[in-house]
């Protein structure tokens, strides 16, 4: 595991890259990040008395969740607009928003960013479209 200062300067580098209009709101983009990253983390630490299981890779599935909306939601804070993903043609071109969520899926070891971006955006399309947020707000 890597330390929390160094995953905090490299949030930050990312950030700075991504040269947000608003740099106000840097802070705040940093902040929804790390947050998602910390809370992934304390999520798998084992317990003092765990049951023995063999060594093997993390499933990391039910964490993508957390850090996709969390990546969605700072380009939302950052830009004040609605992401979007570029087409997967090979050698094509590649939008600022897929730049963005790659170096921070690659920070956390992730891979086929587009294809987990892809995945989180069509959940949260379903949602939508099932005014999902409506109905749990009213009961």
């Amino acid at each position: 595991m890597r330390h929390s200062k160094i995953i905090r300067l490299r949030i930050s580098k990312i950030v700075k890259e991504a040269r947000f209009p608003h740099h106000a709101k840097n802070r705040v983009i940093e902040l929804c990040l790390l947050r998602a990253i910390e809370l992934k983390r304390s999520y798998e630490k084992p317990a003092v008395n765990s049951i023995k299981r063999p060594n093997g890779r993390p499933k990391k599935s039910p964490y993508l969740p957390i850090l996709s909306a969390a990546i969605f939601r700072s380009w939302r804070i950052g830009t004040g607009k609605k992401a979007k993903i570029s087409k997967r043609f090979s050698g094509g071109p590649v939008n600022d928003f897929v730049k963005f969520a790659t170096k921070i899926y690659w920070l956390e070891g992730i891979s086929n960013v587009i294809d987990n971006l892809d995945t989180y955006r069509s959940l949260g399309n379903k949602l939508e479209q099932q005014n999902w947020v409506w109905r749990v707000t009213q009961k």
